[in-house]
């Protein structure tokens, strides 16, 4: 497995750093026909996006992986599902650039299309929570951002939790030291 990231973690960085297309489109083919069709890709995603040293790489990863959910997340075994939902919500928590925060957030919408109606994911909620009511900032983004992804792909689930959440918006929306927070409520 391990070289199976390691490939992928490469060619994930050549598109990244790519000035021409003929490299651009030697690793998507690559990417493609050898990566691609694997369930592997999905730990492997994760894996770069937690590890790479490099916030453009983790960002395309994190494309990529969203990318491949809806196809490939049913051929996973529920242990590493499990351990590949905790992994992506201490991620997005952590990570310091926004635009792989919030591609990360759009990871995490498209597991939780699948799992919340199938109630696997019950830990879900109580995350949102915890991190819309942080005493730090930037987890009140990632609070607010992750709940704005989850009402494009999952409204229907949130109107049986409606008292929480308006409790949660009416705190959110006079944030006092996030704009962000504030903003990202009104959306």
């Amino acid at each position: 497995m391990e070289q199976f990231v390691t490939g992928l973690e490469e060619l994930l960085t050549k598109l990244a750093t790519a000035q021409d297309s003929d490299t651009i489109r030697q690793a998507t083919s690559t990417l493609n026909t050898q990566f691609y069709v694997s369930a592997n890709c999905i730990p492997a995603f994760v894996q770069i996006i937690s590890r790479s040293p490099h916030h453009p790489v983790r960002q395309l990863a994190a494309v990529e992986l969203r990318k491949r959910i809806s196809k490939k997340w049913q051929e996973i075994p529920d242990e590493a599902q499990i351990e590949i939902r905790a992994q992506l919500l201490q991620i997005v928590l952590n990570e310091q650039h926004e635009i792989v925060r919030h591609s990360t957030a759009r990871v995490i919408s498209s597991i939780a299309r699948i799992d919340v109606p199938e109630n696997k994911w019950p830990e879900l909620l109580g995350f949102l929570n915890q991190a819309c009511a942080s005493a730090t900032a930037i987890h009140r983004e990632v609070g607010t951002y992750c709940l704005y992804t989850l009402f494009e792909v999952i409204a229907d689930f949130f109107m049986d939790h409606t008292a929480p959440l308006y409790d949660l918006f009416s705190k959110a929306i006079v944030d006092p030291e996030s704009k962000r927070v504030r903003v990202t409520t009104v959306l």
